[in-house]
C-alpha cells in the first residue's frame, strides 16, 4: 500500500467500524527506540477516534520464527524503516496462508518524506 493510503488509514478516513487493523513495525528494537508513531490506544485523548488501530513493534525476526504472535483476526499492515522488512514479513504471512495482509511501500522513510516532515528519521 502507498505511504498515501497509510496515511488515510491511519487518520482513520477509512471506516474501521467493522475491521480491526494492525500495523506492526517490524524494525528491531533499538530502531524502535529512535522514533515510532504513536501507539493508539481508545483511552488517547490525542487520537480518539483510532480504537479499531493497534500499532504493534514486532521486530521482523520474531514475526518470521513466530508468526503466531500476529493477529489472525484482523487486516495487518506491516511498515518498517524503508520498506524491505515490511515486504519480507507481509510475503512471510501470505505464504503462511494469510490473505489480509499489506506492508507501507518506502515505510518510515516515505512517511516523513511524504506526509509528515517532522517524522524523525535516522
Amino acid at each position: 500500500m502507498s505511504v498515501q493510503d497509510f496515511a488515510e488509514l491511519y487518520d482513520c478516513k477509512y471506516d474501521l467500524s467493522t475491521n480491526r487493523t494492525v500495523v506492526i513495525d517490524t524494525r528491531p528494537e533499538v530502531e524502535y527506540a529512535i522514533c515510532s508513531l504513536p501507539k493508539t490506544t481508545s483511552s488517547s485523548p490525542l487520537y480518539p477516534l483510532r480504537n479499531q488501530l493497534t500499532v504493534l513493534d514486532i521486530p521482523l525476526s520474531t514475526m518470521l520464527s513466530s508468526p503466531d504472535a500476529v493477529p489472525e483476526s484482523a487486516d495487518i499492515v506491516f511498515i518498517c524503516r524503508r520498506g524491505q522488512d515490511s515486504q519480507v514479513a507481509a510475503a512471510a504471512l501470505a505464504k503462511a496462508g494469510r490473505r489480509r495482509v499489506k506492508d507501507v511501500i518506502g515505510g518510515l522513510e516515505a512517511w516523513s518524506r511524504d506526509v509528515d516532515p517532522t517524522f524523525p528519521t535516522y
